[in-house]
């Protein structure tokens, strides 16, 4: 039996979480190069559909997306900023836990396919997925204490972007009834809260037990509700009802004679805004002597 030993380069990482640690554990097969800043968009920038995920920090978001691509055949790229990540392409079905595609893979607006560019958005940073160029694990076989050198790799592999292959009617069939799971999970998930609060609904759609509630939801029942549509219009503006026009009193009966009385006193006119005279000269020894005309020659 031929002895083999194997050498880690580089040495594996800690046992551990990213979302923890903020440590990036590779699985050997994908390199990430910085395309340019914004989030990732194809030629003519064109949007690409893809999944997103919030509530990270500084510390976990490049390594939350890089596993998350690293986990789906599918992805073809991420884009982080400071509190989050986004994943480019279709179909993950690992990422579930926090992660949203605001509709976008059902949006035609999203029509990119491949990763071309940044749009150079602020704060955001676009990576392409690439084939890893050297392995993580080198195995060297002894035989007569000389090293076998470990198989090379190719240069070069050429990239395979599975978004655009299409998928066969046995997959859509597959992918429509796991979707069609985790609505009714969810919906039995929401019915059971709703029964456990003591909340019911009018509607023939939410029956317990198949019996449908007579009584009307209360306001205190808190209900989870799905992201909101951002391609949604926004409601009608409210305005105030406009009151009533108010009618006058009607006029006394002819028969009722009205008497008023004499008028009042005529209201006087104000009094006019007096102007302050100007003070009077100061005269006194304490005051210095007012200047005034020559007195005539006979009087000198």
């Amino acid at each position: 039996m031929t002895p083999t030993t194997t050498t880690l380069l580089p040495p594996l990482p800690p046992p551990g979480k990213c979302i923890n640690d903020g440590i990036y554990r590779t699985n050997g097969m994908y390199d990430y190069e910085k395309i340019g800043d914004g989030y990732c968009v194809d030629e003519g920038d064109l949007d690409i559909s893809f999944k997103k995920r919030r509530e990270l920090t500084k510390l976990n978001s490049r390594c939350m997306c890089k596993e998350a691509c690293d986990a789906e055949p599918t992805c073809i790229g991420y884009s982080d900023f400071a509190t989050g990540c986004r994943v480019y392409g279709k179909s993950f079905p690992t990422l579930v836990d926090r992660w949203t595609d605001l509709d976008s893979e059902s949006s035609p607006r999203y029509a990119g396919k491949k990763i071309v560019k940044g749009d150079g958005t602020k704060g955001q940073t676009c990576y392409k997925r690439i084939p890893a160029k050297t392995a993580l694990v080198q195995t060297h076989s002894f035989v007569d204490a000389m090293p076998v050198p470990p198989p090379q790799l190719p240069e070069e592999v050429p990239e395979v972007s599975l978004v655009v292959r299409e998928t066969s009617t046995s997959e859509t069939l597959v992918w429509q009834r796991e979707q069609l799971s985790r609505c009714r999970d969810q919906q039995a998930h929401l019915l059971l809260l709703l029964q456990q609060k003591g909340c019911s609904a009018s509607s023939s759609s939410l029956k317990l037990k198949g019996r449908a509630s007579a009584n009307i939801m209360p306001n205190e029942c808190e209900c989870h509700c799905p992201d909101c549509n951002f391609w949604q219009l926004p409601p009608p503006v409210c305005e105030e009802p406009t009151p009533a026009p108010t009618k006058p009193p009607p006029p006394p009966p002819s028969n009722i004679i009205v008497v008023t009385g004499p008028p009042g006193a005529q209201t006087p006119p104000p009094m006019p805004v007096m102007i302050p005279l100007p003070p009077l000269p100061p005269i006194g020894n304490q005051f210095l002597p007012t200047l005034g005309p020559l007195p005539p020659p006979s009087m000198l």
